[in-house]
């Protein structure tokens, strides 16, 4: 989105940066608080956090649809704040569910194996939405008059394609544990699962011990 703003529209960086800062701070105000509603909750956390992602990205699309050919940026404000409190309630409770069944003697171990499949699912899906959105014959001229139709239009295929990814990692959370496992919900950590948390953190995704 802000490579989007920077190229497409010409807006300097520290402008780009702004326009996504809700969705951070947004996620940032959700996952410190996300355990709470996951030993609540159990999965319907994951479920509800991609359902307000789903939401977001679908008011994003309207914008863009509606704003086209030259889309009024600063609108996208809301929907990408609604789209950053589901991905707080995302990232930091998969992190429980998907470890929370694992022995405590293979938690490292099944931590590297989940840091390496969000790598790959993140490499893809860079891939998919930077082809979506670039791929088009005026996608790399950046600056010329055609663009900004061209950038319009793509992004909102980009964005639709987001749509299929969040839309199929809900349908992935009906795998996922009902409930955190109960030495999860008394509050206890796997020591071996910290020693891969500030991997993540550092990755920009927040780990277990975001919590």
């Amino acid at each position: 989105m802000a490579f989007g703003v920077s190229v497409g529209l010409g807006r300097s960086a520290l402008q780009a940066g702004l326009l996504v800062l809700p969705f951070a701070v947004a996620s940032l105000s959700t996952a410190s608080n996300s355990y709470k509603f996951s030993a609540r909750f159990g999965r319907r956390t994951v479920q509800g956090g991609l359902a307000a992602m789903f939401a977001g990205l679908a008011l994003v699309l309207l914008v863009l649809h509606l704003t086209a050919p030259r889309p009024v940026v600063w609108d996208l404000i809301g929907p990408l704040f609604l789209a950053g409190l589901g991905n707080g309630l995302v990232i930091a409770p998969n992190q429980d569910f998907v470890l929370g069944s694992v022995p405590r003697g293979q938690a490292g171990t099944a931590g590297g194996a989940l840091i390496t499949a969000q790598r790959i699912g993140a490499a893809i899906g860079i891939a998919v939405t930077g082809t979506a959105l670039f791929g088009g014959k005026n996608g790399g001229q950046s600056g010329s008059a055609k663009l900004m139709p061209s950038l319009a239009h793509t992004a909102q295929t980009a964005t639709t394609v987001n749509l299929a990814f969040v839309l199929a990692a809900w349908l992935c959370t009906f795998g996922l544990p009902r409930t955190l496992s109960a030495d999860r919900t008394d509050g206890e950590v796997v020591e071996s699962s910290r020693s891969w948390s500030p991997t993540i953190s550092g990755s920009g995704e927040p780990g277990p011990g975001l919590r």
